[in-house]
């Protein structure tokens, strides 16, 4: 009996490595479909559909899959050599359909089914060796004569096909890797619609200049990327828990298909509450609006209209439908990146997260909700995507970081955690570096980021109810207002924030010129906060201006108030 492992290796560079949303959109669809669709496909031409159909007990059925999907696949083989049989066709196929997609292998032989859990650990471990012994890819990068390719900087084979909503001027030389890519656009969109109540008036952009940025004004876009905590931990314990190959088989599949239910009902109401967040100008035509309390706009989305090619003119029309100001990239159980309008990745995250908890909330091992930790990267709109989902991730792993003291050192609940970085002039350094120039002054740490997306028992200040307050004061959204006290008034912005930099001193100076007895309540743990606008090291309000100009929150009603 053999336990074979398949495993993509570099997706996120394979997936992220064009500044071309199509390219990205293509390749997350040719990584879901190597270790889902095309597993399936090669094993039912390797062998007849009713053997596939037994039970894996019956010594007539000769494999099955144990596990495929979110970017690794496992299958049980009853022959030994059926497994190198199966990659040698495998491979064939991905290689065909997506090029320079690297894979990595591994195969475990054993002799009893009883010990099927154990084998796959060993097949894991055997992967891991197998990995470091992986020479690196070299492709070959063509001949003198030879055009390149835009996007990879190898031999172009053919010109890109035209995708209508895109705006980068028409047809460009591509390699074989981004042809396969752009030649699943329309499939990967397909697999999306499944989230899109309205399809009749919205559709996913292909393009990022299609994200509903205000051209001039606000040409950023958040880059997300959420992670649910301690998956493997939970999955390995619930699995262990199983007794015998055919518990163990029904067990990996039915825990993956919750957690993928949940990912999908927690996309699908982030998707809802950005429709019902869409409104209408005094055109007619669709927007985005935030406001304040007296009605003067804060900050606006106007949705672009959709494109098709017009194929006897060659010429491009309207659809009639626009264009959400969001994308999903990969999605797939408990992990999603997503790009959006930048005034709009905080609330998404926030959105995606809590529906996720509360899909997880009965969760079948039994454990309770399952938590996640979100990164919200804000760049500009054609800054280099790959460095930009870099930092996102980054900015998720110092969420996690921060959990994981809040929960080991701190003995705190299971928490989300959320932390978010403006990448406004580029990104010079690692976070921890930028962090360091940016938000450190004399006076201590300008910003409270990671922050919990709850209330925080241990670091009451860290946590997003709190930076929220301080959005609203700064919005002027709050319902107790009658008239607007700072969002209105950009001098006044920017003197505090500068008073906050300088320190507790220079924010009294601001008080006295400004005539303020105190500044906004955001928290009721007292001391000095409301008069200094600190509380020993830690800045209270920075977070808070900083997104003042930039947030855009979904109705009330949503997740992320």
């Amino acid at each position: 009996m053999e336990i074979v492992i398949i495993d993509t290796r570099q997706i996120q560079s394979y997936i992220f490595g064009s500044n071309r949303l199509r390219e990205n959109i293509g390749a997350s669809y040719l990584v879901k479909m190597a270790t889902e669709d095309w597993v399936q496909k090669v094993l039912a031409g390797q062998f007849p559909a009713d053997a596939l159909a037994r039970p894996i007990e019956d010594p007539q059925c000769p494999a099955k899959p144990v596990f495929t999907g979110g970017g690794n696949a496992v299958l049980f083989f009853r022959e030994n050599g059926q497994g190198k049989t199966f990659i040698r066709q495998y491979s064939r196929a991905v290689l065909a359909c997506a090029p320079h997609l690297q894979l990595a292998t591994a195969v475990h032989q054993f002799d009893k089914l009883d010990e099927l859990p154990a084998a796959v650990d060993d097949a894991f471990a055997q992967l891991d060796v197998n990995k470091q012994k992986q020479p690196p890819d070299t492709p070959l990068l063509g001949m003198g004569v030879t055009v390149k390719c835009r996007s990879t900087g190898l031999a172009a084979m053919a010109m890109s096909p035209l995708i209508p909503g895109a705006d980068d001027g028409g047809q460009y030389p591509v390699s074989a890797e981004i042809l396969a890519k752009l030649r699943n656009i329309n499939k990967a969109n397909k697999l999306l619609d499944q989230f899109n109540p309205d399809k009749t008036r919205y559709d996913f952009p292909y393009d990022l200049d299609n994200l509903g940025r205000s051209s001039g004004e606000q040409s950023y876009v958040a880059v997300v990327h959420i992670d649910g905590n301690d998956m493997g931990q939970r999955i390995k314990a619930y699995k262990e828990g199983l007794s015998g190959a055919k518990a163990y088989l029904v067990g990996s599949e039915q825990i993956s298909e919750a957690l993928n239910e949940a990912g999908k009902s927690a996309l699908q109401e982030t998707v809802s509450a950005l429709i019902a967040a869409v409104t209408k100008d005094k055109k007619g035509r669709p927007i985005i609006s935030h406001t304040n309390i007296t009605g003067d706009k804060i900050t606006e989305i106007a949705l672009k209209e959709g494109e098709r090619l017009d194929k006897k003119t060659g010429k491009k029309a309207g659809t009639g439908n626009y264009y959400l100001p969001f994308r999903p990239i990969v999605f797939g159980g408990d992990d999603i990146t997503f790009v959006c309008d930048g005034r709009l990745g905080i609330s998404l995250a926030l959105t995606f997260t809590k529906a996720f908890e509360a899909a997880t909330e009965n969760f079948i091992d039994g454990r309770g909700k399952i938590t996640a930790c979100a990164g919200v990267a804000i760049v500009k709109s054609h800054y280099p995507f790959a460095r930009a989902y870099d930092l996102a991730e980054s900015l998720c792993r110092q969420a996690k970081m921060y959990r994981r003291r809040l929960m080991i050192d701190e003995g705190m609940e299971d928490v989300s955690c959320l932390d978010w970085h403006f990448a406004l002039s580029g990104l010079l350094g690692s976070l921890s570096r930028m962090r360091k120039r940016e938000y450190c002054v004399p006076s201590g740490h300008l910003t409270l980021r990671p922050v919990t997306l709850t209330e925080n028992f241990v670091d009451p200040l860290r946590a997003w109810p709190v930076i929220n307050a301080g959005i609203r004061a700064f919005q002027d959204t709050d319902e107790g207002k009658d008239k607007a006290g700072w969002s209105t008034k950009r001098n006044k912005v920017k003197a505090l924030r500068d008073a906050l930099r300088q320190g507790p001193e220079a924010v009294d100076h601001f008080r006295a010129a400004y005539r303020l007895a105190e500044l906004p309540r955001v928290t009721d743990i007292g001391g000095s906060i409301q008069l200094t606008g600190w509380h020993d090291q830690d800045c209270v309000y920075f977070d808070a201006l900083e997104l003042a100009d930039w947030h855009m929150p979904l109705p009330a009603g949503g997740k992320n108030e």
